[in-house]
């Protein structure tokens, strides 16, 4: 692949025996108490040799300790996050829906061409780093939405608006490359949610025409179910699942702006309203490894803003502004707690935005649940907006599609003006993907923040 190795550099061994003399530095991100414990007592120890006549900052002591992290087979290395070009799409394509599936394959299906509404699908294998076609959507039509199916499949469901609402639903298998017909949905809706539960099967939420009912469709019999009605009608929404089995729709409109969000629960077939949020225009929503959710604000105009929401305590609590304003990213849970926002689009009144192709971003950042901070990380190798990214089982985080810059066009384009001969502003799109390597401190990820849930 495209791209540049990463630099390995060595670190200091553990105690850094330059600062007070016994100095430890953390390198995981969470510990267990015995770990902890164990810490302090080889604080303590290194305290008491250099209080029993070694110089505490002995360069005798230092080379020592120098040469042993670096002679050693299992000395901890760091090594800088990178995006490395991955293999390019058959078609670049914006506003797609997308699935992360059980074997190693990551699927998208429709979205907008350069021109034109897309029918057509593709599979990316995580093994041979490729993209081939998945063949032709049965019924196209646009902003259907995509959720993952056990055993390498997935379901794409409903979709349309501009007064359209479908009641499709269709399945796609991955190992066979072949499409099939599922049972019709309860409700035609688009601009909804669709959530793959813990059991296997799909939770479908509201949507236009602003509905208050939900549905599960159940892979094993082929038939969709009626949940109990949800407690607000909203579209344009965000739904996660989160790692207790339950999901967390969140904002969207309705009858009016929800500044809010409500949990259902698959056990009890129950909603619950949350606590009330303090914006409804949630751009991104991402679970935590603990448990919690991180949303960004700013589904209708670049923004900056972020708030958490506990279900232990059933609220919402800001939490530290993004570095850079944007809209149009994506928000990505990695193995080390951390999440990824990569991408976007940038507000034209901040002083670093480039509106000369459209003002889209290579930037990305990360949140660190730990500390409550954000901190830069490399940039993508393309400015992406609108585009979709996973994290693969390897780790890595795989960005791809969506709109890259903008150009002025003469004549009639069906996508961004219909009705006009004039000089047109229309988009350019994405046709490649890149993977993201997290940087990394040779810590031990076998613990429960280092494997959270995997993203859907």
């Amino acid at each position: 692949m495209p791209g540049h190795s990463p630099t390995t550099i060595p670190r200091f061994p553990l105690f850094d025996t330059r600062a007070l003399g016994y100095r430890t530095t953390m390198r995981t991100i969470a510990t267990t108490s015995s770990v902890r414990g164990s810490f302090f007592i080889a604080g303590l120890l290194v305290a008491g040799i250099a209080g029993c006549g070694q110089e505490a900052s002995s360069p005798a002591w230092e080379d020592s300790l120098q040469e042993q992290a670096r002679t050693s087979p299992n000395a901890p290395s760091f090594t800088a996050a990178s995006w490395v070009l991955a293999g390019p799409l058959l078609e670049g394509r914006t506003d797609f829906g997308a699935a992360n599936l059980d074997n190693n394959k990551i699927f998208l299906q429709g979205g907008w061409g350069e021109s034109a509404l897309l029918d057509t699908a593709e599979v990316y294998d995580v093994l041979t780093d490729t993209w081939t076609s998945a063949g032709v959507l049965p019924t196209p039509r646009p902003f259907a939405v995509v959720a993952p199916l056990p055993s390498g499949k997935a379901m794409v469901t409903a979709g349309g608006c501009n007064g359209i609402a479908y009641d499709i639903a269709d399945i796609y298998d991955s190992q066979t490359n072949t499409w099939s017909t599922a049972a019709p949905m309860l409700t035609g809706r688009c601009s909804h949610t669709a959530t793959a539960l813990a059991d296997g099967r799909v939770l479908v939420a509201g949507g236009w025409p602003y509905v208050l009912t939900a549905e599960i469709y159940d892979p094993v019999t082929n038939q969709w179910s009626p949940t109990a009605p949800m407690t607000k009608t909203r579209a344009y929404h965000k739904a996660v699942r989160l790692p207790n089995g339950n999901v967390l729709v969140a904002g969207g409109q309705g009858m009016v702006d929800n500044n809010d969000a409500e949990i259902y629960n698959p056990t009890t077939n129950t909603w619950t309203q949350t606590g009330t949020s303090s914006y409804y225009d949630v751009d991104s929503l991402t679970p935590l490894a603990d448990g919690r959710a991180l949303a960004t604000f700013s589904a209708w105009t670049p923004n900056a803003r972020v708030q958490i929401f506990d279900p232990n305590t059933n609220t919402w609590s800001n939490a530290p502004d993004m570095i850079v304003k944007r809209m149009g990213h994506t928000s990505t849970l990695l193995h080390t707690g951390k999440v990824l926002v990569a991408g976007g689009s940038c507000d034209a009144d901040e002083p670093d935005c480039d509106w000369s192709d459209g003002g889209y971003l290579k930037s990305a950042e990360l949140y660190d649940p730990f500390t409550n901070n954000w901190s830069t990380t490399a940039s993508l190798n393309e400015t992406r907006m609108q585009h979709a990214a996973f994290r693969l089982n390897n780790n890595k985080v795989l960005a791809f599609g969506g709109i890259n810059g903008s150009v002025t066009i003469a004549g009639n384009n069906s996508r961004t003006n219909p009705n006009t001969s004039s000089l047109v502003l229309t988009t350019t799109l994405a046709g490649s993907s890149e993977l993201y390597t997290p940087e990394s401190e040779g810590a031990d990820c076998s613990g429960v923040v280092c494997n959270p849930t995997r993203d859907e």
